[in-house]
């Protein structure tokens, strides 16, 4: 008896450390998004050192038939009605920071065109989207290239890029999130609130 025991405490192990092996290996995702061409977007995963991936979305051209979709959806937050809790909303966008931190960006390339159809606002918009533009490019392996077009109204363009991450990083923040009671209680309450 306490030999099967501990064949299957060793059984146990080995199982958890294979899937924190599998955990800590990266993941890579790469996408192209553009307007202006009629392409869809596409987003590519690679994992485990690329044995495992493929693409996760749709490709080539957008199909004539494609029926008319709502533009605007409904608010959702309509039924939570005065649950919403401004505190907990800081403690989500705090978790989303320490989780957008684990992310690697690899690659990060926009290219776009932007005109009003009105020179001066083209170039008051220029103007404005310059500073920012100029920021951005500070940050390493970022390229974001915005043209004016004067004479032409116009938003056309090309986002693309490569994002790494390691899924065993996510775990700490997560666990950090979920273990508040606080935490727990206004997911709680926001969840009877919906519905």
């Amino acid at each position: 008896m306490l030999v099967i025991l501990g064949l299957a405490a060793v059984a146990v192990v080995v199982a958890l450390s294979i899937n924190g092996l599998i955990l800590a290996a990266p993941v890579e995702l790469s996408f192209r998004v553009a307007r202006g061409d009629g392409s869809r977007p596409r987003v590519r995963m690679r994992w485990l050192f690329g044995l495992v991936g493929g693409d996760l979305g749709a490709h080539g051209k957008k199909s004539a038939k494609s029926e008319p979709r709502n533009r605007w959806p409904r608010p959702r937050f309509s039924a939570l009605g005065g649950s919403f809790e401004p505190r907990f909303a800081l403690r989500v966008l705090k978790l989303a920071w320490r989780l957008f931190k684990k992310f690697d960006v690899r690659e990060f390339v926009l290219r776009g065109r932007v005109g009003t159809g009105d020179p001066a606002q083209t170039g008051i918009l220029f103007g404005i989207s310059s500073g920012v533009t100029g920021f951005v490019n500070r940050l390493p392996n970022v390229d974001v290239r915005v043209m004016p077009d004067y004479t032409a109204t116009v938003i056309e363009g090309e986002m693309r890029g490569t994002i790494r991450l390691v899924p065993i990083r996510l775990f700490p923040p997560l666990i950090a999130f979920f273990l508040k009671p606080s935490n727990v209680w206004a997911i709680i309450r926001l969840r009877k609130a919906g519905t």
